[in-house]
């Protein structure tokens, strides 16, 4: 079984954006300043994560990392940076890595729908979750294999919950039977760093 490690980062409107955040959301063209483009402002911010990973005998490791997210390009990218310590059997990884990943979170207004491309250090080329936010909860999607109708076709959700709390929660699942069931592979439970 082979997952492409896709991570973080989406959602919801709060008030916890930075004043430089919100100013680069107001000098945003007008497609990037719509409520749906601002979905992913709460993220916005500094972050400490707690990250519980399932391991080959179905058991869980606990690994820390951290989180930066900021606003690009105007407003019409969200960009994060990321890094920690990982180990994902899934990835042929036998010991604990230092692991570091960007991501860009970008809405596009024709689908209806955000586009999420991540990249990390140990697969170091983009690839892309497709999802929309919906009511308390954001999902994203990548098909491994064939069509999201394909009965058989290999699936990656990654998931937001708790979106206008502190933490907010997010998770990797995996389906090998066109999204009928799933299996969590990795959980990060998100703090938001308190100034210091």
């Amino acid at each position: 079984m082979r997952v492409f490690v896709m991570a973080l980062i989406v959602t919801g409107l709060t008030g916890c954006a930075t004043a430089g955040a919100r100013t680069a959301a107001a000098d945003a063209p007008l497609a990037c300043r719509s409520e749906q483009a601002r979905q992913f402002d709460f993220l916005l911010g500094d972050w400490d994560i707690v990250q519980k990973i399932r391991q080959n005998d179905g058991g869980w490791k606990e690994f820390g990392a951290r989180s930066s997210v900021h606003l690009a390009m105007d407003g019409c990218a969200v960009v994060e940076d990321w890094s920690g310590t990982a180990q994902f059997f899934w990835a042929g990884m036998q010991e604990p890595q230092s692991l570091q990943a960007i991501s860009v979170r970008i809405w596009n207004p024709g689908s209806q729908r955000w586009i999420v491309h991540w990249m990390d250090s140990m697969n170091p080329q983009f690839g892309n979750f497709v999802g929309r936010f919906d009511d308390r909860y954001a999902t994203f999607f990548r098909v491994q294999k064939t069509a999201m109708e394909d009965a058989n076709a290999v699936i990656t959700r990654m998931a937001y919950a708790n979106l206008d709390q502190n933490p907010i929660q997010w998770e990797l699942a995996l389906s090998n039977d066109g999204g009928k069931s799933w299996q969590p592979l990795w959980v990060q439970t998100m703090t938001r760093k308190v100034a210091e």
